[in-house]
């Protein structure tokens, strides 16, 4: 008998293919299309298109985790999972976004193989689940464990790991308010946050005069002063996600849970290699 709605396996390979999808924008850039049918197409204003695909992954993901963290048997081997594969995941991680500048200049720019200024997105997902269970100890044990979830949140932002505090606390919020309403606010806020950090609208200064607010109201909200769908299109999507969460029918599916571990440093790994060989093929072999 098929099951109505998605289960959390095809919700994986949904979040899964927006990932590759957005990765491939962001490891190849426009030199993956350079001389193919589709430079046309990837030379517009709309070039993005890959990357905005891509917003709908982490709230995925982030839903995900909070389900596994309300339904696991042993929480402290969910962690231990998430923390070696995040350590193993940070080469291809490093391979993958810290070489960015070799598409261009791969003579000048040495391949850089380990680098922690930035942390992959299974820490991210690994610090959720601790502000979790730090919430869940205070639940049971002594109220000061509620103030560690402040802090590992905060600490998502310190260590620079992939979506920061947003991403840390989207997963606690998916977690704590876990109602259809709880879940749309949770993922609209974090849409519209982290929407804000990309255009480095939260980094305006806090003081402004009457003569400044349309300044700030350009910097903080420039799809209104500038309509554009490059503009809207990340937050959109990212909130879109809501639709796929939606139909999640609270059925496991038959997806092996280590192909998902392994798909993420793996698809890095081979994404890294096809750029580092195109880039080799292009620049050194004509």
């Amino acid at each position: 008998m098929i099951s109505k709605g998605l289960n959390a396996s095809q919700l994986k390979w949904v979040a899964m293919l927006a990932m590759l999808m957005d990765h491939l924008y962001v490891i190849f850039g426009t030199f993956l299309y350079q001389g193919t049918f589709l430079e046309g197409l990837i030379y517009t204003s709309y070039s993005a298109w890959l990357r905005w695909i891509g917003r709908l992954a982490f709230p995925i993901f982030a839903f995900l985790l909070a389900e596994g963290a309300r339904n696991t048997r042993s929480p402290t081997r969910y962690a231990g999972r998430l923390a070696v594969f995040a350590l193993l995941s940070q080469i291809p991680y490093t391979l993958a976004f810290s070489n960015l500048g070799r598409i261009t200049a791969p003579e000048t720019v040495p391949l850089l193989v380990w680098n922690t200024a930035a942390l992959n997105v299974l820490f991210t997902l690994l610090l959720g689940l601790t502000a979790i269970l730090c919430w869940q100890r205070g639940n049971t044990t002594k109220k000061w464990w509620y103030a560690g979830t402040i802090l590992v949140i905060a600490f998502g932002e310190w260590l620079n790991c992939d979506y920061g505090a947003l991403g840390v606390m989207l997963i606690f919020l998916l977690w704590k308010f876990p109602s259809p309403v709880g879940r749309f606010f949770s993922v609209v806020s974090f849409s519209f946050l982290n929407y804000l950090v990309s255009w480095n609208s939260l980094s305006i200064p806090t003081t402004f005069s009457l003569a400044r607010i349309h300044i700030w109201f350009e910097r903080a909200f420039p799809c209104f002063v500038h309509p554009s769908v490059s503009y809207f299109m990340p937050f959109f999507m990212s909130c879109f996600s809501l639709v796929f969460l939606h139909f999640y029918n609270q059925k496991r599916g038959s997806l092996n849970r280590w192909f998902a571990y392994v798909y993420y440093p793996g698809h890095l790994l081979v994404l890294s290699a096809l750029r580092e060989t195109a880039i080799y093929t292009h620049f050194f072999n004509t």
